[in-house]
């Protein structure tokens, strides 16, 4: 699902063909009208290749684009970006994450389920973190949740959102 008001895009969704597409659309409209941008996410993550289609859109933009990561309620438990869709909030300009949220990184993988073990990966995250080769290792060989806290340590996001139940 994906949705949009003023200069925000929502993402509920995987990313695949039909959200890119809806995507590029609101991109394009919402960068015609405003001079910042907020993404919106809570995504399972999906296809690399409509996540780089996404990502050629934000960087060929001129536009400042802020990432909100957001929790919302799976099969699993809360999450609130994993693997392409952390992506691409790690190519806009700040991230700020829900205090409930987490952040999955891990090396993509398959149809077939078999890791594409890339070390550019770990330097990738190196350069939009403060982790150290051995910290971006661990969390991209083994599939590690963070936890907004752990996402603030490691350098990842800019500030967490603690929601108005959680300031009282």
């Amino acid at each position: 699902m994906i949705y949009t008001t003023k200069n925000q895009i929502h993402i509920i969704s995987e990313i695949n063909k039909e959200l890119y597409t809806e995507f590029r659309t609101h991109f394009k409209k919402i960068c015609n009208k405003n001079n910042n941008i907020e993404l919106h996410i809570s995504s399972c993550g999906g296809s690399m290749y409509y996540t780089h289609l996404i990502l050629d859109l934000i960087q060929s933009s001129l536009k400042h684009i802020y990432a909100y990561v957001h929790n919302t309620i799976s099969i699993g438990g809360y999450f609130g970006v994993a693997s392409a869709a952390s992506l691409i909030c790690a190519y806009c300009n700040k991230i700020y994450i829900d205090n409930d949220a987490s952040f999955l990184i891990h090396h993509s993988r398959t149809n077939s389920g078999i890791v594409n073990y890339d070390e550019d990966n770990i330097y990738f995250w190196m350069q939009h973190s403060n982790m150290d080769y051995s910290t971006a290792k661990t969390y991209l060989d083994n599939d590690l949740y963070m936890t907004s806290k752990e996402c603030m340590t490691h350098g990842i996001v800019t500030d967490i959102n603690y929601s108005e139940y959680e300031l009282i």
